[in-house]
């Protein structure tokens, strides 16, 4: 059925882009979008559910882009798990962990795709328990769900006057605490 999908995406100059079941079954995927396969190229959903462990996370990356060196779409972070920088450690440590692994992403074949606030090294945002949206979290009483993950960072912080200079405002999905100017690209490199 995908290899038929694939024929028609062709003729518009479109991708299949698979998000395929097995996570760590490197071959599964592989199969999915080798040579022509059903799909042009297939998330690689491991990382997002790994913490801090660099032998793992290597013998991972290594396992998938032997079976598949083009053809994957490779994920650190997304809008199902916690956040890479959060994951590994939190904090400026966190962070270098993060963006060293999106570095090594990036040098690979096939495509990455970064999650937003992700290329800052942006951990999860801090959402008190009345602010909660996400049904995980409302409907369990001890889960945090996933609304931390969900918080969009500031793109361009605003200036003593309020200022944003035509970039957006900070308008999280869900209301959150601890969103600073320091996680934006301003506080980060400050004029």
């Amino acid at each position: 059925m995908f290899r038929r999908w694939n024929r028609v995406v062709e003729l518009y100059g479109a991708m299949l882009l698979g998000e395929i079941g097995g996570l760590s079954d490197t071959e599964r995927i592989a199969r999915y979008t080798r040579g022509g396969g059903a799909f042009h190229s297939g998330f690689f959903l491991e990382p997002p559910r790994m913490d801090w462990d660099p032998a793992r996370l290597i013998e991972m990356t290594r396992r998938m882009h032997d079976a598949e060196p083009d053809g994957i779409s490779w994920v650190i972070d997304n809008h199902d798990r916690t956040r890479s920088a959060t994951r590994f450690g939190g904090g400026p440590r966190g962070t270098r962990r993060s963006l060293a692994l999106m570095t090594l992403y990036l040098s690979l074949g096939g495509s990455p795709y970064l999650y937003q606030g992700q290329e800052r090294g942006i951990g999860d945002g801090i959402v008190e328990p009345e602010n909660l949206a996400d049904p995980i979290a409302v409907r369990n009483a001890n889960s945090p769900g996933r609304d931390g993950t969900r918080t969009a960072g500031c793109s361009v912080a605003a200036t003593s006057r309020g200022e944003r200079h035509g970039f957006y405002a900070c308008g999280p999905q869900v209301a959150q605490e601890g969103e600073t100017n320091a996680a934006s690209s301003t506080g980060q490199h400050p004029a």
